[in-house]
């Protein structure tokens, strides 16, 4: 590009500037005859140094350049339109705006004041000046970069760190309910001191231990493990019938696991035992009174058979002696026409009772026509059969009062026992079977029938 033309004939080559700028000091010197120049100057002082570098002196040709076009001229009115630009920019506005004229003077006042010095490539500056700005840049980029990747460590590092404390306590919490899980198994298998109920099987108690161990269905090895283990914790304490079926003592204070409420009701227990005792003996003793009152007098059950009709041995010769003239005339013409019929056995007497007194009601074979199944039996006991070899038998207080409910089912036989007053609640059993108490609610507030 060769010499500008800034109007009134006046050249100017803005293709080259000074390489040594303007000091502060020349700009000051410059700006004293025109103050108007000042703002010009500081808008292009872009380092903020209160002076021109080489390189803002090439960005401010820069702009008169381009303000030139292609006809490498800049006229009055492009100055104005340049001014308008200008003052738009720096936002200059009331009276502070510079105008065509004073960028035409900052022209004249930079050629005047770099006339002497060294220039330089006005393009070669801003090129360098790209350069430097796009290394600026790539360096704040790069420090940008760095700084997120720094960010995202820490990041990481912190959430890895939050993940390795986490899984720390839960690994901790894990441990701690594996601790506390074994320790509650450990307390229920340790054995603690129980207080045997009234009524309480054996075997019923030793699946109550194995259900509040989490063994719901034992198997019959489970059972036989966990009644050694019991034996083991409490010698002498299992008892056996004669039968062979093992029970305990109600009231006995044993050992056993699973944490069972104990209700330390020993002493209350056998007292109520000695207490039932007692009554039962006083009530076989009032039985066995009565008894034998009727046997003395010969009241039912005791009373005295009926006697068979027994022919004399002469009619027998004669009633059954072969068809003869003589015999014919002895022998009375209804008896030739049929032969004498043994009279019938009195029908035995059933012992009805205290089972009528129960509400019951039979036919004379002795079956209850009130209560279907059941049947008299000779000791006065009513009995109905549930299954092969299964039997329910029930005993009555001479009143109409349960005395005993029996069941029986092949070789195991239970037994409850309930008290002759106006509860008539039982008060013990002997070998309480599960089978039985799904038929049969024993825990019922007055006995009745299947």
């Amino acid at each position: 590009m060769g010499d500008m033309k800034i109007g009134e004939g006046k050249k100017f080559d803005a293709s080259k500037v000074s390489a040594e700028g303007l000091s502060q000091e020349e700009i000051a010197e410059i700006t004293k005859k025109n103050k108007r120049l000042i703002k010009i100057f500081q808008a292009y002082d872009t380092d903020g140094k209160a002076g021109l570098s080489s390189t803002e002196l090439a960005a401010a040709m820069d702009d008169f350049i381009k303000a030139a076009g292609e006809d490498n001229k800049i006229s009055k009115k492009e100055f104005e339109k340049m001014a308008d630009t200008f003052n738009h920019w720096n936002e200059l506005s009331g009276g502070r705006e510079v105008s065509g004229e004073d960028l035409k003077n900052f022209m004249k006042a930079i050629r005047k004041g770099t006339k002497r010095d060294k220039k330089v490539s006005t393009q070669q500056l801003l090129a360098e000046q790209q350069q430097k700005a796009e290394a600026q840049l790539r360096q704040i980029e790069e420090a940008r970069r760095l700084e997120e990747m720094e960010a995202r460590a820490k990041a990481d590092a912190k959430e890895r760190a939050e993940q390795i404390m986490q899984e720390h306590e839960a690994e901790q919490a894990a441990k701690a309910q594996q601790r506390a899980e074994e320790a509650r198994i450990k307390d229920l298998q340790t054995p603690k001191t129980y207080t045997v109920q009234m009524g309480e099987s054996f075997t019923d108690l030793i699946k109550r231990s194995l259900a509040a161990q989490g063994v719901e269905n034992p198997t019959d090895e489970q059972m036989k493990e966990a009644i050694e283990k019991f034996k083991q914790d409490n010698p002498g304490a299992v008892h056996r019938t004669e039968k062979g079926v093992e029970y305990l003592y109600a009231g006995a204070q044993v050992k056993i696991a699973g944490n069972l409420e104990d209700k330390a009701n020993s002493e209350e227990i056998t007292t109520q035992y000695r207490q039932i005792q007692d009554e039962l003996k006083a009530e076989e003793e009032k039985l066995a009174a009565e008894d034998k009152e009727k046997q003395e007098k010969g009241l039912p059950p005791y009373a005295p058979k009926e006697q068979e009709f027994e022919m004399p041995e002469e009619l027998k010769l004669k009633v059954f002696a072969p068809e003869q003239d003589w015999a014919k005339q002895l022998i009375n013409p209804d008896l030739s026409a049929a032969p004498v019929q043994k009279s019938k056995p009195a029908p035995k007497v059933l012992n009805t009772n205290a089972a009528e007194k129960a509400g019951m009601k039979f036919d004379a074979e002795g079956n209850s026509t009130t209560h279907e199944g059941y049947k008299i039996m000779p000791d006065g006991t009513v009995q109905k059969t549930l299954g092969k070899n299964e039997f329910i038998n029930y005993e009555f207080y001479p009143n109409g009062r349960f005395k005993m409910i029996t069941y029986t089912k092949g070789d195991w036989v239970t037994k409850f026992n309930y008290k002759n007053n106006d509860t008539n609640r039982w008060y013990g059993t002997r070998n309480l079977s599960s089978e039985f108490t799904d038929k049969y609610d024993f825990r019922a507030e007055r006995p009745h029938f299947l």
